[in-house]
C-alpha cells in the first residue's frame, strides 16, 4: 500500500483483483509518507473516498525487480531468518515458524511494492495457519495468538476509522497475522518497530527533495516491524 508523505488526497489506485486487498484512494493504492496511505481493497473493503467513489481504474507497474529476483529474495529472508532463530537458540518449531513468517512477509513486501496491494491468501490464509500452530499449545496459546489478533489488528484498525481510509485495510489484516504469530505481548513490539520504520523512511524521502503528496509502499515497512519483532522477540509457539 502506498502512503502520501503529508494530508489526505485522493490516491488513485483502488482495484479489485480477485478477493485481494488493494489500495485505494484516500485509503489508496499508494499510502501518505507521515500519515498511514491506505490499502487497495475490493469494495467491500475499501473506505469512501472523500468527495467521491472509491474505485479508479487498474493501473499496470513495472516489476521493480525480475521474478527470479524476487524468488531469491524470499528465499533469503528464509534461510537468513532460519540461521538467526539458531543462532539465538530457538527449539526447532520457532525456527520452522519463524522462518516460514519472515519469508510471507518478504512475500507481502514484493507484492505490495509491485502492485499496491495485499493478497488476502497471505493475511487470511497466515492468520489461520498461526491459530492453528497455537492449537497444540492449549488455551494459553490460543488466547495468547487471538490477544495478538486483537491487538495489531484493532490498533491499525482504530487508525483506518479515524483516519477516514486514509489506512488501508490490507495493513489493518497484515497487522492481524503479525499479531496471530507475535502473540499479545511481542505484537507491541511489532507495532513500535513499523512506526519507528515508516518515521524513517518518510523523513529519508522528505529530505530528498520528495513532495509532501507523493506516495510510498507502507506495507514493507509494516512488515519490517513484525520481522524484526519475530526475530528478537521469538514468534508465540517458539
Amino acid at each position: 500500500m502506498v502512503r502520501r508523505l503529508l494530508g489526505r488526497g485522493d490516491d488513485d489506485k483502488d482495484r479489485k483483483k480477485d478477493g485481494d486487498d488493494k489500495n485505494e484512494p484516500q485509503s489508496g493504492a499508494s499510502r501518505r509518507v507521515l500519515s498511514p496511505g491506505a490499502d487497495a481493497a475490493a469494495p467491500a473493503d475499501a473506505a469512501p473516498q472523500a468527495g467521491g467513489p472509491a474505485s479508479a481504474p487498474a493501473v499496470d507497474r513495472p516489476r521493480l525487480v525480475s521474478e527470479a529476483t524476487e524468488t531469491v529474495i524470499v528465499a533469503a529472508a528464509l534461510a537468513g531468518s532460519a540461521a538467526i532463530a539458531i543462532v539465538v537458540g530457538r527449539p526447532p518449531g520457532g525456527v520452522i515458524v519463524t522462518a516460514a513468517f519472515t519469508a510471507a512477509l518478504a512475500g507481502i513486501s514484493l507484492v505490495d511494492l509491485r502492485e499496491r496491494r495485499i493478497p488476502n491468501a497471505y493475511t487470511y490464509g497466515g492468520t489461520a495457519v498461526a491459530l492453528a500452530v497455537a492449537l497444540p499449545g492449549g488455551v494459553d496459546a490460543i488466547g495468547s495468538s487471538l490477544l495478538g489478533i486483537g491487538f495489531g489488528g484493532g490498533v491499525m484498525g482504530a487508525g483506518f476509522w479515524v483516519g477516514r481510509g486514509q489506512l488501508g485495510l490490507g495493513d489493518v489484516k497484515l497487522a492481524a497475522f503479525a499479531g496471530a504469530v507475535l502473540g499479545g505481548r511481542a505484537t507491541a513490539t511489532f507495532l513500535m518497530a513499523g512506526t519507528v520504520f515508516v518515521a524513517l523512511a518518510a523523513l529519508v524521502l522528505l529530505l530528498r527533495g520528495r513532495d509532501r503528496r507523493s506516495t510510498f509502499a507502507y506495507g514493507p515497512y509494516l512488515a519490517a516491524g513484525a520481522a524484526f519483532a519475530v526475530l528478537v522477540r521469538g514468534p508465540l509457539m517458539s
